[in-house]
């Protein structure tokens, strides 16, 4: 007689110990790491993960990522427009759709929205989060 198995129970000393977080979420970094930094697909948790996957997000225009589509935030379209109320409202309505959409357990706190340098046509957005079940708050910023 075969013994099928669809899901296993965890052990009472498992479920009761304090050290065990089961709420924490688990990645992969990016960039990859070398060999001697703990393999070449180094993992990485809390605020680091976030501010990661905030910054790939941001970075990724839509259509941009094979299976995903809809991942990204199409903000190089604003690279050549005037920072105005109109412009900012538009690209708070993309990142925080993105956000809404892609990076769950999460809560934006304050977006900031400002021209890079005046040599090179860029957006600076920063973005202040707060981690679900959590005090600290990260700050991400990124260059357009």
């Amino acid at each position: 007689m075969e013994v099928r198995v669809f899901g296993t129970e965890e052990s009472s000393e498992i479920r009761n110990d304090s050290k065990v977080n089961k709420t924490q979420k688990k990645g992969m970094s990016w960039p990859f790491g070398s060999r001697l930094e703990g393999g070449f697909f180094p993992f990485e948790t809390g605020s680091s993960l976030v501010k990661n996957n905030l910054s790939q997000l941001l970075r990724t225009e839509r259509g941009e990522r094979v299976m995903l589509p809809k991942f990204g935030c199409n903000l190089r379209k604003f690279l050549f427009q005037p920072i105005d109320q109109t412009t900012f409202d538009a690209i708070k309505e993309e990142i925080l759709t993105s956000i809404h959409r892609y990076i769950k357990g999460v809560t934006v706190l304050k977006l900031k929205v400002e021209e890079g340098s005046r040599d090179l046509n860029s957006i600076v957005v920063t973005v202040f989060l707060r981690i679900k079940d959590s005090e600290n708050t990260i700050e991400a910023q990124v260059i357009i």
